[in-house]
């Protein structure tokens, strides 16, 4: 029972052009995160224009697009960096218009940056503890530690 989107963006476009949406054995979810008309503009450049998405709990989505296209732009909008400036996005059905980036970090909402942009100097385990600084169970971030090292040892990827 999975559920997910896939939206295709294309350069020079401020909507997908494509969007795959799958929903298997008619399965329910509640919407997570949706973004509803989103318009963000860098100035008087329109980035978005009219970003709908819904992104329901346990699902996994994935933005594709040209270099221009608007996924970064997308991330940094539900992110607080780059509000919207009309349309809404709200998180487990709540608003997040004037909430700042860090608010919503503390809400759950975060970015994973690509290799490039991560602490080079840091070791695995250092990148993972940044990634749980607003955490304050220090039990549960040890347990969930070992648990994400052992999914990576059971690939073969550690």
């Amino acid at each position: 029972m999975k559920k997910g989107t896939v939206l295709f963006f294309e350069k020079n476009r401020t909507v997908p052009f494509f969007a795959l949406t799958f929903n298997t054995l008619g399965f329910n979810m509640t919407n997570v995160l949706e973004l509803i008309n989103v318009q963000t503009f860098y100035g008087n450049i329109q980035a978005l224009k009219d970003i709908n998405l819904q992104v329901g709990e346990g699902e996994i989505i994935t933005l594709i697009g040209a270099n221009g296209a608007g996924k970064s732009t997308t991330l940094m909008s539900i992110s607080g960096i780059v509000p919207p400036r009309s349309g809404e996005i709200r998180f487990m059905g709540k608003s997040l218009a004037d909430v700042s980036p860090d608010k919503i970090v503390a809400l759950g909402i975060s970015q994973v940056p690509e290799g490039r942009r991560i602490f080079p100097w840091l070791t695995v385990t250092e990148n993972l503890d940044m990634g749980a600084f607003l955490r304050k169970d220090k039990e549960g971030v040890k347990k969930d530690m070992a648990h994400i090292f052992e999914l990576f040892h059971s690939r073969g990827a550690a």
